[in-house]
This record gives C-alpha cells, sequence and structure tokens, in this order.
C-alpha cells in the first residue's frame, strides 16, 4: 500500500504460491459470505501441472479473471510503441488463449466435469488498464454511456457486455477467447477497470 499511497502502482506480483487472504462478511438474519482472495503471478497459469497446488478451485462460488487488453496479439502490435512511452504499463506477454485452456482443464477436473460440460460458476470477465491509450472510449463506461441500447428494457450491465463482446470478437480479433468463454462457463459477463 504504500507505492500506492504516493501515487505508484503496486509491484507486479511474483509468487506463483502466495497467501490468500479470507475476509468474512456477517450481517444479522442473513447467510455470511465469505470473500477468498488469491492473487498467483500470472506465470502459476503457464502451465497445468502448475496448477495442481491451488486448490481453490474446487471451493468456490464466482471467478473474476482480469484480463490485460495489451496481451491480446492485435492489441499489443497496434500499441506497442504507445506503450514504451506510458510509463507504468507494461504488458502481459503470456497468451490469454493458453492461459485460458489450461484454467479450463484444471476446473474440468476439480469440478469432475466432461469437457463438453460448461462449468456453472459465474465468471467476471474484467478488461484492466482502460485508462490507458484511450481504451475508456472504446470499452470503458465512457464507452457504454455512447453504445445504443438494444431495446428500452436492456439494462447498462447488457448493454455492457454488449459492448465489450463485440469489441473483443470483431475489434480485437478475439473471436477465440469469446468462444472458449461462452463453451465453457453458463455464466459470463464483461467489466472494465484502471488503477
Amino acid at each position: 500500500y504504500k507505492r500506492q499511497n504516493k501515487g505508484y502502482p503496486p509491484n507486479k506480483t511474483a509468487e506463483t504460491l502466495p497467501k490468500a487472504f479470507d475476509m468474512l462478511f456477517q450481517r444479522k438474519k442473513t447467510n455470511n459470505i465469505t470473500l477468498y482472495l488469491y492473487d498467483p503471478a500470472g506465470e502459476a497459469f503457464l502451465d497445468s501441472d502448475q496448477l495442481v497446488p491451488h486448490k481453490f478451485l474446487s471451493y468456490l462460488s464466482g471467478i473474476i479473471l482480469l484480463v490485460d487488453p495489451f496481451s491480446f496479439e492485435k492489441m499489443s502490435a497496434h500499441y506497442a510503441s504507445s506503450l514504451l512511452n506510458t510509463t507504468g504499463i507494461s504488458p502481459s506477454t503470456a497468451n490469454v488463449n493458453d492461459i485460458l485452456t489450461r484454467l479450463m482443464i484444471a476446473m474440468h477436473r476439480d469440478f469432475g466435469l466432461k469437457s463438453t460440460d460448461k462449468v456453472k460458476v459465474p465468471l467476471a470477465v474484467v478488461i484492466n488498464k482502460v485508462d490507458a491509450c484511450g481504451l475508456e472510449d472504446i470499452i470503458g463506461e465512457k464507452a457504454v454511456d455512447l453504445y445504443p441500447p438494444k431495446n428500452e428494457k436492456e439494462t447498462r450491465g447488457a448493454r455492457r457486455n454488449r459492448l465489450i463482446r463485440k469489441v473483443l470478437h470483431d475489434d480485437w480479433n478475439e473471436k477465440h477467447f469469446v468462444s472458449q468463454l461462452e463453451t465453457h462457463f453458463s455464466h459470463v459477463e464483461f467489466f472494465t477497470v484502471s488503477a
């Protein structure tokens, strides 16, 4: 927190088997909610064997998949020179589709699913770093504000999902990524965030 308090981004996560943090939320006359925060370094997802010690997969009730937009091939190539001149942004070099495939293999194993079964746990796909290179105007909340609704009953969340899915699928040429998400998860929602 010292770095963030001084206006610097946090250091990159380095541990592939970090300590997890549990938070218990209690309210009278309602079920307790446990928030389990676990942030292994991206390298933990580069090899299926490295996912074996990560037992969190067997007892989760929701997943947040944080995705670096500059790890997508088209984005990385398009913004390469801009990123060199931008302080604090270092794109991930890992292939998002490979990481997702390995995660799916581990999840199917831990949930005892066939390769054709969908994971019932809801997945939030969060595209980060939207404060960089004008991405807020492309997929962020500013873009959602301007994106026309499908009909008068469409919620803001549904509009956001449609926009981000369209940009990933059509503009950023990530059809395979979107297809993997929709093939393997029964409930996927898209969000954006910045530091």
